[in-house]
């Protein structure tokens, strides 16, 4: 049965206070009364329940659909609900408060036809906290608690604080626009759209992502200097809204401006607060898992953060690389990795400090792994049996290829193992079968070249070009130089020859030259040292020391000499062996050279490591270089021992 006097209904109205405008219009003393007279229970009526509308709808002539429009419906247990098309958390319900906009009471009552007590109707927009501001008046949305004496009853509060809401009507402060995200958001409520970017996801997982996007680019707005024209007068939710409706790809510039410029400035690894709780929270809302995802991700690909560290959540792959980061994962320098990323173009200069310094990790780690794939020069002459000094001949020589060059800042060059290999086997193709007739003239190459006055690569390339009809190996050779064997007598003809041939073609200096070497060293390390042996100055240069230490460790037994042949002069003196500094050097470390690995003082190595019981094998004496004993230095961990 319809009501004798019914009310207009709006289309942004709400049923849940239609019972109050009728029970006014129709004499009712209170809503209680009426809502019992119609056997309504409120609750359902909010929630739209089909019984309490369907009796409302006969009371109040308006059809079903459009009361229930606009039905409040908890969905689950997750206790989100539904208002007309859009979907709310719990925190946004207005629990037992009227929510009403001044203007628009006072509106009502000036331009509402019908019983003066029933005029006024509340708006959809009202019903949730998640809209703050009138999307007419743009001026804030007012809160007031119910009657303790007649619950929710709308018309009856506005009756008697008429003259004080019209009074505030007339003195609310409104702004020249409404906020853009409540007038997104009461779109929303109608099932209108028009953020094609927002529209993808519920209303509340929008809400919260403005209020936590804007509140972490307010935080870090000195980095943001060319979106000056953002709003960042108002609240962090418009703040955040405004980078939000212009998609995915606009966040992730933002934030990867946001999270580098934090990086290069030295804040946290991890600058996203209350933002990263946020998506921690909603780990497993599938309402929320597009933005965990796009967060996660832009984290990753911003900060240089390895696998299993924390960003939002802990990090699945690292997309970045520090200098420290990826000398630690390859076992390299900073200065080589920082070498190898400038060779392969990626880093951009000017540099930041180079602790600051990010490489793409994908990029670089097929630099470093290609890198790793090779030898040092050090590694190559271990694995050929040579000297340094040998070594240093063949690469000069062009006999294997070089990757890399030695420079300043590094003290090997570096080989392709491949290239090794093959330089290896084209060596030992040549071996043949020795012969018992010819055994006693079978030598090693640094015999040979002792006997012949000719350098080791000199005889290494004879062998490699196959000049030599006698060539063999010890058993078990691995390969190795060291235990190929040559028939001096037939290096000697060859050599013999070539000196005479230099004579005969008037060369008279280089014929000189060959009879007494076959080719004079053009570096610091020759002028008529033979190739096994080093003066003083070569000794001190090797270990870098001064050279009144190597005269202490040759007193000391720490190296050992021989008495050889000038070359130059002809005369007998005092050599070190080659050898004997090599394994020295390979036992031991000065604190100069320690001191420089570990990027301190001499003096702090010195406290720290006596603190542990450790001493140099001797004590101060004079200019004379401290060495440790590497064996006693591991245990401690210190750092990576580089044999030299």
């Amino acid at each position: 049965m319809t009501l004798p006097v019914v009310v207009p209904f709006h289309d942004d109205e709400v049923a849940l206070d239609l019972p109050s405008r009728l029970a006014h219009a129709n004499g009712y003393s209170s809503v209680r009364r009426f809502v019992e007279a119609a056997g309504i229970r409120t609750t359902d009526l909010a929630a739209g329940e089909e019984i309490a509308i369907e009796r409302l709808a006969k009371w109040s002539g308006v059809e079903p659909e459009r009361l229930s429009k606009f039905a409040q419906r908890t969905l689950g247990r997750s206790l989100r609900w539904k208002l007309g098309e859009a979907m709310f958390d719990k925190e946004s319900r207005v629990g037992h408060r009227y929510r009403y906009c001044p203007s628009c009471v006072a509106h009502d009552i000036e331009t509402g036809v019908g019983r003066p007590g029933a005029l006024t109707y509340t708006r959809a927009a009202w019903m949730t906290r998640s809209i703050r501001t009138c999307v007419i008046h743009s001026e804030p949305i007012v809160e007031a608690p119910y009657s303790k004496t007649f619950g929710r009853d709308f018309s009856r509060y506005v009756s008697e604080n008429a003259t004080e809401i019209c009074g505030h009507a007339n003195c609310a402060t409104t702004t020249s626009t409404p906020s853009n995200l409540d007038v997104y958001l009461n779109d929303r409520i109608f099932g209108i759209a028009r953020q094609p970017y927002l529209d993808q996801f519920e209303a509340y997982v929008v809400v919260n992502l403005c209020v936590y996007l804007g509140q972490f680019v307010k935080k870090y707005r000195s980095a943001l200097g060319e979106f000056s024209e953002a709003p960042w007068n108002l609240g962090d939710a418009e703040v955040g809204f405004f980078f939000a409706i212009q998609g995915e790809t606009a966040i992730r510039h933002l934030m990867s401006i946001v999270l580098r410029s934090s990086w290069l400035t030295g804040a946290r690894k991890m600058p996203f607060g209350p933002l990263a709780l946020w998506l921690r929270r909603n780990r497993d809302n599938s309402d929320c898992a597009a933005f965990v995802e796009l967060f996660q991700n832009i984290s990753e690909r911003n900060l240089p953060l390895g696998p299993g560290e924390l960003s939002v959540f802990r990090t699945r792959r690292r997309y970045l690389h520090t200098l420290l980061s990826a000398s630690t994962e390859f076992g390299m320098s900073d200065e080589r990795v920082l070498q190898l990323a400038e060779t392969a173009g990626l880093v951009a200069h000017p540099l930041p400090r180079l602790n600051k310094v990010l490489i793409d990790a994908d990029k670089l780690n097929a630099v470093l792994k290609a890198a790793t794939a090779t030898l040092t020069s050090k590694q190559a002459r271990e694995r050929l049996g040579v000297t340094e000094v040998v070594m240093s001949r063949i690469l000069k020589a062009g006999m294997i290829d070089l990757v890399e060059q030695k420079n300043d800042g590094r003290k090997f060059a570096r080989i392709r193992n491949e290239d090794l290999i093959k330089f290896q086997t084209k060596l030992f193709s040549k071996v043949g079968m020795l012969s018992l007739d010819d055994g006693g003239s079978y030598t090693t190459i640094a015999d040979a070249s002792r006997r012949c006055f000719c350098t080791s690569d000199e005889l290494i390339a004879l062998v490699r070009d196959g000049s030599l009809r006698h060539v063999g190996a010890l058993p078990n050779h691995a390969f190795r130089l060291s235990d190929l064997l040559v028939d001096w007598t037939e290096v000697m003809e060859i050599f013999v020859e070539k000196r005479l041939a230099a004579k005969a073609a008037g060369n008279e200096v280089a014929g000189a030259q060959m009879d007494v070497h076959s080719t004079i060293w053009k570096n610091d390390i020759a002028h008529g040292v033979p190739s096994y042996l080093l003066n003083n100055r070569q000794a001190a240069r090797l270990l870098r020391v001064a050279p009144p230490t190597i005269r202490y460790l040759i007193d000391n037994g720490y190296v050992s000499t021989t008495a050889d042949r000038n070359i130059k002069t002809k005369r007998k003196q005092a050599y070190i062996s080659v050898e004997s500094v090599e394994r020295f050097a390979e036992n031991h470390i000065s604190i100069a050279d320690l001191a420089a690995q570990l990027e301190t003082h001499p003096v702090i190595i010195e406290k720290m490591l006596s603190k542990n019981g450790i001493k140099p094998i001797y004590e101060q004496e004079g200019r004379v270089a401290r060495f440790y004993q590497r064996s006693e230095l591991e245990p401690l961990n210190m750092f990576s021992l580089r044999v030299r």
